[in-house]
């Protein structure tokens, strides 16, 4: 898809696992593609969860850009608390 964005006449740039150039929680969650989970580290999607692999493409090209969403999951932790009450250290408030 970069290569296409480049043929096109626009700058782009392929990020994935191995070869980030940018900071991907904070994309992911601008993209409305999840929410940051309580511990800070990644990014909960409301029907794939937080473990899968993303990729993304930085661009010049001018497109519509999405809105973060919000599907409860800071609700969900003050209620949960299961990562908080084992996390062995506490780092976890």
């Amino acid at each position: 898809m970069a290569k296409y964005i480049r043929e096109l006449g626009y700058h782009a740039r392929a990020h994935h696992f191995g070869n980030y150039g940018a900071v991907m929680a904070p994309c992911l969650i601008a993209a409305g593609m999840g929410e940051l989970t309580r511990t800070g580290d990644c990014v909960a999607h409301p029907r794939m969860g937080f473990r899968n692999k993303v990729a993304a493409i930085t661009t010049d090209l001018p497109l519509v850009p999405d809105k973060p969403i919000d599907f409860g999951m800071a609700d969900f932790c003050r209620v949960c608390n299961k990562c908080a009450d084992n996390c062995p250290s506490q780092a976890i408030t």
